[in-house]
């Protein structure tokens, strides 16, 4: 499945812009929005950056920018976080072991009915 960017708004994900630096190497920025044409970043250095190349220009350094994607080199995204879940939560408060012997029936019940067929 194709992760869609969106799901990633508000976190930090690793991004190449060739345009911005020679190295295009990967660096966090994070995802405020996604449009059609590109992608709308925060970074500090970034907007930094881009202001000092601009004598005149006052610019709070947190402010969004936007990059096209034909600026865009790749985006690495995030891996997924497990959910972490406690025991309480699958044996519902009832002792583990007797969760256990209740999955080991009917496993042993899903087998049997297998075996009729």
């Amino acid at each position: 499945m194709v992760p869609k960017l969106v799901d990633y708004l508000n976190q930090a994900v690793l991004i190449s812009i060739p345009v911005l630096r020679s190295d295009a190497k990967c660096r966090p920025y994070v995802l405020l929005g996604v449009e059609m044409q590109g992608l709308w970043l925060q970074d500090k250095e970034l907007v930094t950056e881009l202001a000092s190349r601009e004598k005149e220009v006052s610019v709070d350094p947190s402010a969004p920018v936007f990059v096209p994607f034909s600026s865009v080199g790749f985006v690495v995204l995030p891996a997924p976080v497990a959910k972490v879940v406690s025991v309480d939560a699958l044996t519902q408060g009832r002792p583990i072991r007797a969760v256990a012997v209740e999955l080991a029936q009917s496993e042993s019940k899903r087998a049997g009915a297998q075996k009729k067929k």
